[in-house]
């Protein structure tokens, strides 16, 4: 189980993320980028950004219950968006050669994360993509 020192440093980074999500957001919509998708875009590129240096340069050799890196990776990115961690979980495959291993991730974490959506909006009563009643 958790200590207070790891789920604080887990909320600590997660309200920090969680804010700049909300700021990139908000910056993305005054430069004139109306549709929401290009921060979501920029926020997963800067998450991939950032957990690549974080995991594989200041942080790696931390154990993964370390405040610091649960504070910075969980929290932060977590929060900011979980496309970092696929997409590092995406590149320790295919940086060691585990090409089909790595297909199989692509391929189960789009496909089932777009059934998910449709399955959601299937129980919201929507129509994907408009909000309004099925």
């Amino acid at each position: 189980m958790a200590g207070f020192q790891q789920v604080a440093a887990v909320a600590v980074g997660g309200s920090i993320g969680a804010l700049a999500r909300y700021a990139t957001t908000s910056v993305a919509l005054k430069l004139g980028l109306n549709d929401p998708r290009w921060a979501t875009l920029c926020v997963n590129v800067i998450g991939c950004v950032a957990i690549g240096w974080l995991l594989e340069g200041i942080l790696g050799d931390r154990p993964p219950q370390d405040p610091t890196k649960l504070m910075l990776v969980t929290g932060l990115l977590g929060s900011l968006t979980t496309f970092s961690t696929f997409g590092y979980e995406t590149w320790s495959w295919l940086s060691t050669g585990k090409l089909i291993a790595a297909g199989c991730w692509i391929l189960a974490n789009v496909v089932l994360g777009l059934v998910g959506v449709w399955i959601g909006t299937l129980i919201g009563g929507t129509v994907p993509g408009t909000g309004t009643p099925a």
